[in-house]
């Protein structure tokens, strides 16, 4: 049973990629913070591109990664991710 559930559309071609990734590690940073036992699942439909891009943005807004460090992190997670830092325009 899950007390927080978040659904989003990452879309390379909406152009909100940025803000709506902000806005979901927003929504990870807190409950987080609000909860130091809590844990968060990212998922999408191949955890390839969407999930780990979500994470790895987490990771660099919130943690102070570098996009790289972020990218290397959760490809040691996942060796299947497929970096996607172009669908944030950076």
């Amino acid at each position: 049973d899950s007390s927080a559930d978040i659904q989003a559309d990452i879309s390379p071609m909406s152009g909100t990629v940025k803000e709506d990734l902000t806005e979901l590690a927003t929504f990870i940073d807190q409950i987080l913070k609000d909860n130091d036992q809590a844990k968060v699942v990212v998922h999408c439909a191949m955890g390839m591109e969407r999930s780990p891009l979500t994470v790895v943005w987490y990771l660099h807004t919130k943690l102070g990664k570098t996009l790289d460090e972020a990218y290397d992190i959760v490809m040691k997670a996942r060796a299947s991710v497929v970096d996607r830092r172009s669908w944030i325009n950076t």
